[in-house]
């Protein structure tokens, strides 16, 4: 493999290089050749198409000057991401969201696709862009597909969002990031995830919790695991989805002219003071020219709120005392493998968690959670769910939505499942800094814009900042 990536180099610095100058027309030429050779050839041996996929990445600096090649190479990206397993014969079909029925090989091949996806998208999106409507229709073909990955899916999603910051017109850039999203926010507002979330006790019977502890034999039934692990996903999926296009939309927002700036002030020449009136509370709108993600905060932030109540109460008091004294449901407030594995330092060829002397099956003696076994995947579901949700507050107060009025009858309800006394006390150690993090942000950001008056259209609680500092000291 050392080849290929001595080679991949080589191209993307020629690349860069001769296009930087006025070239002769015979090297420009012969660079033509290459880049269609690479584009033209079709291996079949699976490690053949690894290389071909590496080569591809490589081409993005090409594309940037001449991307005439451009739509084959990301078309064969695409097929790559839905081919079959040829290295290993499935044992069976399988949900489309489980690795288990795919060999290491194929698995390596789907993933360095997809990265080479979201690589090329972020190099040329501009170039993309004329063919947006047909990518987003492979796109949707391939979501359906057998043999796409989960990680796959939220390539194609970072993939597209990258080519949809590129869309000039603000209105055509939020309404594409609207239908990209759709599915993940249809399935976040569906009565069944609202059920699902309505109380504790719900949540944890959603994810096998509850259910174990009538029924043991019930956390390795492979329908039963099945069943919980697809409603699990429903959900998370779709957050994970919601918060890797929101951070690609942001992080094109800022390049933007605009750069975040008000827009009220955006453009003023001359100015004698160095200070401004205040222009008052931006709405979604006004943020959506910069942003296309602003306008989708008000269908989804309830659901966060409810997701980040249910997942802090989970550890209170009453709940711990009723299950951990259960033989099986203790296991939902352990740490993770992985969490276990990060605790401490490990060569970087080690391996990860299911190396050698990796964690895997360290926590819950001889099973981990890519066996059919609910007991190894609970501790790591709840952390998964807990740091998403908190990453997508903290997104919402990047974006400064977290600001405009039209979020004005949710900040009670988000402050209420935040700054909650009893959800603060009996947080493990462990929880406390992607906690404090996200609410250091929204703290810093709220008395910011409170002594600007931009937060004129709620009320602050009394005593907030000093109500979650008191939970902690207690």
């Amino acid at each position: 493999m050392l080849e290929i990536v001595v080679l991949s180099c080589f191209i993307a610095h020629r690349f860069a290089f001769f296009f930087l100058f006025q070239i002769r027309r015979s090297c420009r030429e012969s660079l033509s050749e290459m880049a269609q050779a690479i584009v033209s050839w079709n291996p079949t041996y699976l490690w053949l198409k690894f290389r071909r996929a590496t080569l591809l990445d490589a081409l993005k600096n090409y594309w940037k000057y001449d991307p005439t090649t451009l739509l084959q190479g990301i078309d064969s990206l695409l097929r790559y991401l839905s081919d079959p397993d040829d290295w290993k014969a499935l044992q069976s079909a399988g949900p489309s969201n489980s690795q288990n029925h795919f060999s290491d090989e194929i698995i390596g091949l789907k993933k360095k696709s997809g990265v080479a996806l979201v690589s090329i998208s972020k190099r040329v999106p501009h170039h993309l862009v004329p063919w947006l409507s047909q990518l987003s229709e492979a796109t949707k073909s391939l979501l359906s597909s057998h043999y796409l990955m989960s990680v796959n899916q939220m390539h194609l999603y970072e993939f597209l969002s990258c080519v949809a910051t590129a869309v000039e017109d603000p209105s055509a850039r939020a309404s594409f990031i609207a239908d990209v999203l759709s599915y993940s926010v249809s399935s976040l507002e569906s009565a069944e995830v609202h059920e699902q979330l309505s109380s504790v006790n719900n949540f944890l019977s959603s994810i096998g919790v509850v259910g174990a502890a009538q029924f043991p034999q019930s956390v390795t039934d492979a329908v039963t695991v099945n069943q919980v692990t697809e409603r699990y996903h429903r959900i998370f999926s779709a957050i994970n989805q919601l918060l890797s296009v929101g951070k690609r939309c942001n992080e094109a927002a800022r390049k933007r002219l605009l750069a975040g700036a008000p827009l009220s002030i955006a453009g003023i020449g001359d100015v004698t003071a160095n200070n401004f009136p205040d222009e008052g509370p931006l709405s979604l709108r006004d943020l959506a020219i910069n942003n296309p993600f602003a306008p989708l905060w008000p269908r989804f932030l309830p659901l966060l709120i409810k997701l980040a109540d249910v997942t802090l109460s989970a550890w209170h008091p009453e709940q711990q005392a009723a299950m951990l004294p259960n033989q099986i449901q203790r296991y939902a407030f352990a740490i993770s493998d992985d969490e276990a594995f990060l605790s401490k330092n490990h060569d970087k060829n080690s391996g990860g968690v299911f190396g050698e002397g990796g964690t895997a099956g360290s926590v819950v003696a001889g099973t981990d959670r890519r066996d059919n076994n609910l007991v190894p995947k609970w501790s790591g579901w709840l952390n998964e769910l807990r740091h998403t949700n908190f990453q997508l507050m903290g997104l919402l107060a990047a974006d400064r939505a977290l600001y405009a009025p039209e979020i004005s009858e949710l900040f009670p309800r988000l402050i209420a499942a935040l700054a909650n006394p009893l959800n603060l006390k009996s947080m493990e150690h462990r929880h406390i800094s992607h906690y404090m993090y996200v609410l250091f942000f929204l703290i810093c950001l709220i008395l910011l814009h409170a002594l600007t008056s931009q937060v004129s259209h709620f009320d602050l609680p009394a005593g907030f900042v000093g109500s979650i500092l008191w939970s902690f000291l207690c």
